[in-house]
Order: structure tokens, then sequence, then C-alpha cells
């Protein structure tokens, strides 16, 4: 075999090493690999949570009586803010875990000493 390969219609000996860049059953094709930009995760959800805002803030905001899209991240801030353990003194919402709704709130876990703490309901938004 000589060293000087020509592209070839069909892969016969797919041991051989041919230049086209992807062979199977239906034959051998140069492909163009297109690659995405990668984002970061944070990048993501940081232009998700403003494009939410541009496009809901002014729907939501008209309602007079709940205070609108600010008034929910202020009772969003302070009940993420509302979790502690007595236990080990963890005191960030990803230090627990959901467990259960009951009558006056929600139960949350501790993730390190598994102590249970309940807080009250997540505001939600729709109310808003």
């Amino acid at each position: 075999m000589s060293e000087d390969k020509k592209p070839w219609g069909f892969c016969e000996t797919p041991e051989a090493k041919c230049t086209m860049n992807y062979c199977d059953e239906n034959g051998c094709q140069n492909r163009k690999r297109t690659y995405a930009p990668l984002k970061s995760e944070s990048e993501d959800i940081s232009a998700r949570a403003e494009e939410y805002v541009r496009k809901y803030k002014p729907v939501v905001s008209s309602s007079a009586d709940t205070g609108g899209i600010d008034k929910y991240f202020e009772d969003l801030d302070k009940w993420e803010n509302s979790f502690y353990c007595n236990e080990c003194g963890c005191d960030k919402i990803t230090d627990f875990a959901y467990d259960r709704t009951v009558a006056n709130g929600e139960v949350w876990h501790c993730k390190h000493c598994k102590t249970e703490t309940v807080t009250g309901n997540k505001p939600n938004e729709d109310r808003y």
C-alpha cells in the first residue's frame, strides 16, 4: 500500500486508515465539526433570571396590594435567611434538605446533624 493515501468513496478495509474523518456501514464522509460555545452555569442562570424579571416585572408590579416582584424577592430573602439549626449552628439554606409540609409551614432537616426545623412556607411567586 502506498504512503500517499487518497480519499475513498467507501472504506472497504476499516483497519486501513482512510483520509475521511467518519466511516460507518453506509460509507465514509468528511464531516465538519462545529462546537457550541460553552457558558458557565451561573452565567446561564443569571441571564435567565434577568430575562424573567424583564419579561414579567411590569405585569407583576402592577398588582398594588402585594408589592410586586420587589416584595417577592424581599420575602424570599427573609425566608432563606430564616433557616437555623439549634444543634450545630448551620444557618444557610444550602445546609438543609426539605422533608415535608405541615399545617404551620415546612419541615426541613440539617444535612449535618439531621435535626429538624420548621420554617414558614416558601413565598409563592404567583401571589405577587
